[in-house]
């Protein structure tokens, strides 16, 4: 019994949920066969890794599509090391892959494919991305934090790869864009000046990158009246980025004035 769900990009699923080996005469195995039968595209792998204690080995064919299990083991092995079976794929999404399972045992009678199993392949979802910010920087005040909030979301992924918030319009030499990471957070970043782009890399979670986007910050030199626009895009652990840029905009005020006093008095001389 096996029907699991696969999403290209992802690590491996396990193909198999339930193995059962009836032998009336045989006690042992001595190998096995699981093979794509249908639909099998280049890039499709069946991967093992034997469980503790399990002494079956296995060989993979990329020709043939056909994972051979071998080794003198028990059926309960057998069902064991079948179950530890995984599938990966890097195209053909929306194509189901059929599989055919066979096990011989330690007289060399095959089973012929009796079992079967089918995996479904989909394209990984682009996740989404919706931010908040509108601050104001004085030219030579503290830099300011560019977003207010940020929700991201992502179908079938909880965690992220990379992160970029690039100044889009009306950027002036002397902007910058810098990150601070907060405690305890894994991501980093690194800035181009040239292209206008903090680039934050690193795997972390949704809530992390929510977090690390929060801490990022804006200061200028120059362009006072100058609104910067800023476009905000995240990638997923696939590599799949954002359907859509996240948005944010940052006023430019003037370096603020000096102060000036006027004063006004009589003085009188006492002789």
């Amino acid at each position: 019994l096996g029907a699991p769900n696969y999403t290209i990009g992802k690590d491996p699923v396990t193909l198999l949920a339930s193995v059962t080996i009836a032998d009336l005469d045989s006690d042992n195995m001595s190998g096995a066969v699981v093979k794509i039968n249908t639909f099998g595209q280049a890039g499709d792998v069946l991967g093992y890794t034997a469980p503790q204690g399990n002494p079956i080995t296995a060989t993979w064919d990329a020709a043939t599509k056909t994972l051979t299990l071998s080794g003198t083991a028990t059926k309960a092995q057998y069902e064991e090391a079948l179950k530890a079976v995984t599938f990966s794929a890097t195209m053909g999404a929306g194509l189901v892959r059929g599989f055919q399972i066979s096990v011989t045992d330690s007289t060399g009678l095959s089973s012929g494919f009796s079992g079967a199993a089918t995996a479904t392949v989909a394209t990984p979802l682009p996740p989404a991305i919706g931010t908040l910010g509108a601050p104001t920087f004085t030219i030579g005040g503290d830099p300011v934090t560019v977003l207010a909030s940020v929700t991201i979301t992502d179908g079938d992924s909880t965690s992220l790869s990379g992160a970029t918030v690039k100044i889009n319009t009306f950027g002036q030499s002397g902007d910058v864009l810098g990150y601070t990471a907060p405690q305890g957070n894994p991501i980093t970043a690194t800035w181009d000046a040239a292209t206008k782009t903090l680039t934050l890399t690193g795997a972390g979670t949704i809530a992390q990158y929510e977090e690390a986007l929060k801490a990022v910050t804006f200061s200028a030199t120059q362009g006072a009246v100058l609104v910067r626009g800023l476009l905000i895009n995240v990638t997923d652990d696939t590599g799949v980025q954002s359907i859509a840029p996240g948005i944010a905009t940052v006023n430019v005020n003037a370096a603020a004035l000096a102060p000036l006093v006027s004063t006004l008095g009589d003085r009188k001389s006492v002789v």
